[in-house]
């Protein structure tokens, strides 16, 4: 004999096989995430250094305002894919620094580059540097913004309250546009260029509250003017936005500023030429 399935069993039966299917389609249409490196797989200490990396090409001029020959730079702020992990494995998504360039021990012009870290600026002292940065970032940024921290927010977000969404991927309000600011790592500098955090810029022209340009320029860009007139040392460059710097650090937006000296007596006791390459750790 059949079981008499009462009304309110079929309709459940029903529902149950129809979630089942709809779940059955869900499921063969998700995206898979690909697949997770193993870092015990990845061989340690392979990758050759090949000397040092390029530098930025100056258009040299005299400032019209200081009546100082000066060093003119353009650099931009750019999403890329570079070869960090050994060959054989696939690229990583990078923000880097980007410019004119030059080899740094034959001076021969190698025209646009790109890198993560980004090139070196080679400056001297007494001979100011000017530098347009230009952010071209346009995507998401690629780790999870907290907005629940201060920050620089040029959407005008706010700060969320609980029940917070989840973290990551957190709030997509805070995730676009990206703020930039690029600061030159103990540069003695006005603080009119110095990169403070609440000096960003956005691609598509947001700007913080403190933003600041030596001299007209597009809306996602800025002018600063570095004097160099502090001791030779070695600085480096890295953004600097308000609240994120450790994830716009951690995404690549990092380089060297080396700072030289005609009349220095120590640097021809240190190595120099293809024995001098900086390097991150």
């Amino acid at each position: 004999m059949k079981p008499n399935l009462s009304t309110l069993t079929k309709v459940s039966l029903i529902a149950t096989i129809l979630l089942l299917s709809s779940l059955t389609v869900f499921v063969a249409n998700a995206q898979v995430p690909p697949a997770l490196l193993d870092p015990l797989l990845i061989p340690k200490y392979v990758n050759q250094l090949t000397g040092p990396p390029p530098v930025y090409e100056p258009t040299v001029a005299t400032d019209p305002s200081t009546g100082l020959l000066t060093h003119y730079y353009t650099v931009y702020m750019s999403e890329f894919y570079q070869q960090i992990l050994p060959p054989g494995f696939p690229k990583t998504k990078v923000w880097g620094y980007g410019g004119m360039v030059k080899d740094p021990l034959t001076g021969t012009s190698l025209g646009y580059f790109q890198n993560s870290p980004g090139p070196t600026f080679e400056a001297v002292r007494g001979i100011p540097v000017q530098v347009k940065w230009v952010n071209n970032i346009s995507s998401p940024h690629m780790f999870a913004v907290d907005p629940t921290l201060h920050w620089a927010d040029p959407n005008n977000f706010g700060m969320p309250m609980p029940p917070f969404a989840p973290y990551p991927p957190g709030y997509p309000e805070a995730q676009h546009p990206v703020p930039l600011v690029t600061h030159l790592h103990g540069g003695e500098v006005q603080s009119y260029f110095d990169g403070t955090p609440n000096q960003w810029l956005t691609y598509n022209g947001i700007h913080g509250s403190d933003y600041y340009t030596r001299e007209p320029t597009d809306p996602n860009a800025t002018v600063y003017y570095y004097p160099n007139m502090q001791q030779p040392t070695t600085l480096w460059y890295h953004d600097h936005a308000l609240g994120i710097t450790r994830i716009n650090v951690m995404s690549s937006l990092a380089g060297f500023y080396l700072l030289r000296d005609p009349y220095d007596q120590i640097a021809p006791l240190l190595p120099s030429g293809k024995y001098e390459m900086p390097l991150v750790i």
